[in-house]
């Protein structure tokens, strides 16, 4: 979703005496820093200090002008972003959030037992200049897919030959060695002096966390307060970084609060090469920041990208902190909208089908199922179409997000319905894919901005992805992309053969693209599962049989096309790279086992998430013997629509390899399939029913001729493919 978070000019920073021109030395040499404008940091070259400053649970809600006037002013001269802090777990708890920053990558702290249920740890005070349990969490962090080295920012430092001060526990953590040592401590910010602040030039400064519910308000108090005096400390030149780098509690998801003073303009937005969004960066970005304004290398492996400006600002800070708030009500709002859309369409389409089952011969019950599977189809699509509705400003902005919802999905449903098309079989189901993949199409060509924060797409609370083709978007996608290639295909059929062919090939060549391409919907998956069916789909447009050389053909095809496009995105610079680029890097590193590794424990972590995921596997076995031989599970009415529909059993087929595939190569595990299906259902309900309904070629918009339908009770021993 596009919020456009908007910024203007503030006021320079009041007050004299910053410590500018000093020096930093550390084992005995003045730090000297190589210029680092590829990673989008003007004028590193200087002896600037750099604090940051880490308020735990700090969310843009809390902010205003006359609660917390120094946090207020310091956000008005800073560039700013919302922090998705997803880290390895779903929340993001205090410690966690320290040692990812001190890792530069998804950390996660270890708790006894491994519970992670339980009440967020404790950060350990450090005792005789270390930090307890350090090597625990070290370790802890290897059973993980990112492999998190906490103590990287530590060495990374060491190696340039740079000092830090950590002021606080959890600014201990961030900057130990991987053996828990910390030099350089000062246990609160109270003890922080100009001295202090000039020793080194990194000070990291913990400012505590905001609790949820009761005291909250008193803690945000303090940390203002204490915010004040370290503003009074830290003036300009030095550059300042503000991070709400966690989650309060663990039953709350909040995007939190980005700010950094220097070296941009204040005003702006920010973003990174891990979200493409404007206004948007992640916990894992942290580390990378920090030592990009210092003008130290980041060590290999490493997955986040250092900020960087996204625009300039266009309004006062009440303006753009307003839309970063709406921002984090459209993040909340839309990840606990997926599970009860889900819900209410599976139900709805029962009620509809099961009464048109009973009901049979009657027009109605026809005209019911026919209905409920345009709208059905149409409702993946209007949970993007959404959001160019600012529901998100609506009082009951849940209530009104529904609303949008099913707006549009009676909109693109009437369309699919009414239009000359709505004679021949594909033409509804058609109508409905056609518009499915022009708006996902357009969306990821314009920087994915209908799929951030949407119920179906990308949502910042949950992470993963923030820029292309999620996975729940792709299953939407190439489903669509299917039926589209499917009836382009039927206005050909059965004559002309070559020309059907080549239908199905252009349009699966504009998805593969769309769905690849670094630039748009780059998805390293996706390209993999999506060839296989556009290819068995034009195979089958072609006449051709299918053969065991045609399947591997199609499988050398897929490998051919995403290395391709993986080794061009990693030939560009490594801060542009998508993660394909990123992919290949690893590879030549050496570290490709370990992603694949982490994928693979993704995938398997869904099944073990509820026990209903397992059902979609048990359905997937039994929708292929359904799909193979309707006849003999009295599908009659599917058995039908095979004789009198061009492409439908093939179309079904090339849907159902996507599913699986795209199940075996992304890390959502079952979530493609169980999408897939409930995206492809409707649109095949549409297709059946048009063709056993009588539809014809006729009506305008009837591509193809329709079988004249086979006598019933003829055996069909085994499937074409």
């Amino acid at each position: 979703m596009s919020l456009a978070v908007v910024a203007a000019g503030a006021p320079a920073w009041a007050g004299t005496g910053s410590p500018s021109g000093t020096a930093y030395h550390a084992s005995g040499g003045t730090h000297a820093s190589a210029p680092s404008h590829k990673d989008g940091f003007p004028h590193v070259n200087d002896d600037r200090p750099v604090v940051v400053v880490g308020i735990a649970g700090l969310r843009w809600g809390d902010l205003s002008a006359v609660d917390t006037p120094a946090l207020w002013r310091f956000v008005a001269e800073s560039s700013t972003a919302s922090l998705s802090v997803r880290a390895v777990r779903m929340h993001t708890c205090p410690l966690d959030g320290w040692l990812t920053l001190g890792a530069g990558v998804p950390a996660t702290a270890y708790r006894p037992g491994g519970a992670a249920g339980t009440a967020c740890p404790k950060i350990p005070e450090p005792s005789a200049g270390r930090v307890p349990g350090f090597t625990e969490h070290v370790a802890y962090n290897r059973r993980f897919g990112y492999a998190a080295m906490p103590g990287a920012l530590h060495q990374a430092l060491e190696r340039a030959g740079r000092c830090a001060t950590a002021v606080g526990p959890g600014a201990a953590v961030a900057l130990a060695d991987d053996e828990g040592r910390v030099s350089g401590y000062v246990p609160r910010a109270a003890d922080l002096t100009p001295s202090v602040l000039s020793r080194c030039p990194l000070t990291v400064v913990d400012l505590g966390t905001l609790p949820e519910g009761a005291g909250r308000a008193e803690r945000l108090r303090e940390a203002e307060a204490q915010f004040a005096r370290l503003a009074s400390l830290a003036r300009p030149p030095a550059r300042v970084l503000l991070a709400g780098l966690a989650d309060s509690r663990l039953d709350r998801l909040d995007l939190r609060v980005l700010a950094l003073r220097g070296p941009y303009p204040a005003g702006g937005q920010l973003t990174s090469g891990s979200t493409r969004q404007p206004g948007m960066a992640l916990l894992s970005d942290l580390g990378p920041t920090v030592l990009g304004l210092l003008g130290v290398p980041g060590p290999p492996g490493w997955v986040g990208s250092p900020v960087r400006p996204a625009g300039p600002g266009v309004g006062p800070p009440e303006e753009r902190v307003a839309a970063l708030v709406e921002a984090n009500v459209a993040a909340r709002v839309s990840s606990r909208a997926l599970p009860p859309f889900f819900v209410l369409t599976a139900l709805a389409q029962l009620l509809a089908y099961g009464y048109a089952l009973l009901r049979a011969r009657r027009r109605s019950a026809a005209r019911l199922a026919r209905a409920a599977g345009a709208l059905a189809g149409a409702a993946p699509v209007a949970t993007f179409l959404a959001d160019l509705l600012p529901w998100w400003r609506a009082p009951a902005p849940g209530w009104a997000l529904a609303g949008a919802i099913t707006l549009w999905a009676v909109v693109v449903a009437v369309g699919a319905l009414a239009g000359p098309w709505r004679r021949h079989p594909y033409g509804p189901a058609g109508f409905v894919a056609a518009v499915t993949l022009v708006v996902l199409g357009a969306d990821v060509v314009a920087g994915s901005r209908l799929q951030l924060s949407s119920v179906l797409g990308l949502s910042p609370l949950i992470g993963g992805r923030y820029y292309g083709f999620g996975n729940i978007a792709f299953a939407v996608f190439a489903m669509a992309a299917l039926f589209t290639a499917a009836w382009a295909a039927s206005a050909f059929l059965p004559a002309r053969r070559a020309p059907a062919a080549a239908a199905v090939g252009v349009v699966g060549l504009v998805a593969v693209v769309l769905d690849g391409w670094p630039a748009f919907g780059s998805d390293f998956g996706g390209v993999l599962a999506l060839i296989p069916g556009i290819g068995l789909l034009a195979f089958a447009a072609a006449g051709w049989r299918l053969a065991w050389g045609r399947v591997a053909l199609l499988a050398a095809g897929a490998a051919a096309a995403v290395t391709a496009i993986a080794v061009l995105d990693w030939l560009r610079p490594p801060a542009q790279r998508s993660h394909l680029g990123q992919f290949v890097q690893a590879v030549l590193d050496g570290e490709a086992l370990r992603v694949i590794t982490r994928k693979a424990e993704a995938n398997l972590a869904i099944l073990q998430l509820s026990w209903a995921a397992w059902l979609v596997p048990v359905v997937y076995v039994l929708l292929a013997y359904l799909l193979a031989w309707p006849d003999r599970y009295r599908a009659s009415a599917l058995a039908e629509a095979y004789a009198r529909v061009p492409l439908l059993r093939s179309l079904l087929l090339a849907g159902y390899v996507t599913a699986v595939v795209g199940c075996a190569v992304n890390d959502s595990g079952v979530i493609v399939p169980a999408v897939a299906l409930a995206a492809a259902l409707p649109l095949a309900v549409l297709v059946v029913a048009g063709g056993i309904s009588g539809a014809s070629p006729g009506g305008g918009g009837g591509p193809g001729r329709v079988a004249p339908a086979r006598p019933r009770g003829r055996a069909r021993p085994a499937p074409p493919w």
